[in-house]
């Protein structure tokens, strides 16, 4: 199966506004991606984070000042940096590998860089 081509499209929705962080996170060299006109997809809309390959960030909540103060929104935190035995590191990594992978599936094959 050949790989969709990514194809730039004007700057346009949520990320361009005043309000998003794109700016800032850019700034900071943070790599951002969008999704890709060729994939098929018109939108994707996972909200996964993973922090030190340990902890698991999963839900609805878009990060935007208006998902913070307008809308009902969902966050589940799965994993605790603090915890150190042996048994919980393992279960935390696992469960975080498989968000990376998801979340290089997304980057790889539905998403272009902003």
């Amino acid at each position: 199966m050949t790989p969709p081509r990514r194809t730039r499209r004007p700057a346009s929705g949520q990320g361009v506004q005043a309000w998003a962080a794109t700016h800032t996170l850019k700034q900071a060299g943070v790599q951002l991606s969008t999704n890709s006109t060729a994939s098929g997809v018109r939108k994707v809309h996972h909200k996964l984070m993973v922090i030190d390959q340990r902890l698991t960030i999963v839900g609805s909540f878009n990060y935007t000042a208006p998902a913070a103060t307008l809308n009902d929104e969902n966050i589940i935190i799965l994993g605790d940096l603090e915890e150190t035995t042996p048994a919980a590191e393992t279960a935390q990594r696992t469960i975080a590998r498989y968000a990376l992978t998801e979340i290089t599936r997304i980057i790889d094959n539905l998403s272009q860089p902003v």
